[in-house]
């Protein structure tokens, strides 16, 4: 048989996918480096705010980078599932603002204050670091132990809240839940809520990792048979 030649470019742009495929995790990691930077760029021009940056939108970027780094992806899913939830509300809320009615007064402030450098960093962040994490991992299962990562952030995270920001910034929502009618023991009780918070992420993984297999069983099962000669 007569052999068929291959063009450079042809040869190029398959190694050019190839190198990306086995090291896409190295591209995603400096990704979300990239936004941690953005974010670091955005709130270290003024000093009044630096404790933007205790809020886990404001943070967790820098922790997914090490995680794609080290290719835990299980590590990567326990990051998401602590903020996961309360990151489609405010999703969901900016949303709602576009349509002209507030949904939960969480995104209301891009509105208000009109979108600055880190407003606009906000809003970007918000609108893909959640979802990109969440779709790189969708084809692996949550594994139970995920979960323990989720616990060891929320206690970092509780600490440095409680030890570097002051009540009146209320970040993270430790203090006076962002609400104007907290109850007493909420402060004590915030670690309980971000991880049912995070149970909830969790689930939601699973949900779409159980979607995902349904849906590839079912392509498989109507592709093509291939007939071998």
């Amino acid at each position: 048989m007569e052999e068929v030649s291959i063009s450079p470019w042809t040869r190029a742009a398959r190694y050019g996918l190839h190198v990306l495929h086995e090291h896409t995790h190295y591209i995603t990691a400096v990704f979300f480096a990239i936004i941690q930077l953005l974010v670091l760029l955005a709130f270290v021009r003024e000093i009044t705010l630096w404790p933007l940056l205790f809020w886990y939108c404001n943070n967790v970027s820098f922790f997914y980078a090490l995680a794609f780094y080290q290719r835990n992806l299980q590590l990567v899913k326990g990051l998401n599932y602590v903020g996961l939830l309360p990151q489609l509300l405010w999703v969901s809320d900016f949303l709602s603002h576009l349509f002209g009615f507030d949904l939960s007064n969480t995104a209301d402030y891009v509105f208000v204050q009109g979108l600055t450098f880190s407003n606009e960093v906000t809003v970007f962040l918000h609108l893909t670091v959640p979802f990109v994490a969440l779709a790189y991992t969708l084809t692996t299962r949550p594994r139970p132990y995920s979960l323990l990562y989720s616990l060891v952030y929320i206690i970092a995270l509780y600490a440095a809240t409680l030890a570097g920001t002051a009540p009146a910034d209320d970040m993270n929502c430790v203090f006076n839940a962002c609400s104007q009618f907290p109850f007493q023991l909420h402060v004590l009780l915030w670690p309980l809520y971000m991880l049912i918070l995070s149970i909830g992420g969790y689930a939601i993984h699973e949900g779409l990792y159980r979607l995902y297999v349904w849906f590839s069983s079912r392509l498989r099962l109507h592709s093509p048979s291939r007939v071998t000669h």
